[in-house]
């Protein structure tokens, strides 16, 4: 699943060369432990050209009655998007990118500790989650942009850890993944693969990922003495964030 992810991309030149899209008009900020139902930078595409907006994280589907409901809609399997009414709609043309350089898992250890897990490229560079989008009208609080992050059986490096992984993209599949004009269902769900485990990373970070309180580049630096390979975590026996999906 995904229950946390960090974002390090300042500059303007590194939104144009990995996205193709224009970022001059957010002030966007290093963000070390994003969290559900929070504002997140997306891009999707209108037809013509990429475009960078900030959405709600935990999607709302049109029909919702209030736009903060109970359970967020943070995250959307791959094997029941189409099966899933508030996906089924976003998925066939309100496609987009949920640009990222990492997330967190938290991988079972003695009793009821839980060790969270950083995931990352081994390049380091920022990557995209396959995400779909919505849009929520409020005749009162004004027009809600929200998104989820799809998922899918995790790979090998990550399948030790937790069963699913959100999709990650390959560049070359970024603009036929938004383009809005794509009804190619099938086409689009091969795309909604496990990504090359030998091109990622895995290594345990700081508890204090744990509460979205915290934020800073210390929660993603690999915490001393432990490797991803050993079986004996040790960690915070606080439970990690709470992950949902419909």
């Amino acid at each position: 699943m995904c229950g946390r992810y960090f974002l390090v991309i300042q500059e303007q030149q590194l939104w144009m060369e990995q996205f193709s899209v224009d970022a001059g008009h957010l002030d966007i900020v290093p963000r070390y432990n994003i969290a559900p139902t929070q504002q997140v930078p997306v891009v999707r595409n209108d037809g013509s050209e990429n475009e960078l907006a900030m959405m709600r994280w935990g999607l709302i589907p049109p029909w919702a009655r209030e736009g903060n409901p109970k359970y967020a809609m943070i995250n959307a399997r791959e094997d029941r998007i189409l099966e899933t009414r508030s996906y089924a709609g976003p998925f066939k043309s309100r496609r987009c990118l949920i640009p990222a350089s990492g997330f967190f898992e938290w991988r079972k250890g003695a009793g009821k500790t839980r060790q969270p897990v950083l995931a990352r490229l081994k390049t380091g560079e920022a990557f995209a989650f396959a995400g779909i989008w919505e849009l929520w009208r409020d005749r009162g609080a004004g027009d809600v942009l929200s998104c989820s992050i799809i998922t899918t059986a995790a790979n090998s490096l990550l399948e030790p850890i937790h069963e699913r992984m959100p999709v990650i993209l390959s560049r070359d599949l970024y603009q036929e993944w938004m383009d809005p004009g794509n009804q190619d269902v099938g086409g689009l769900k091969e795309m909604l693969l496990p990504y090359d485990s030998s091109l990622m990373e895995t290594f345990p970070v700081s508890a204090q990922v744990n509460s979205v309180r915290n934020d800073g580049p210390d929660l993603v630096q690999p915490l001393s003495g432990l490797t991803p390979d050993r079986e004996d975590f040790s960690g915070d026996p606080n439970p990690p964030p709470r992950q949902l999906s419909f």
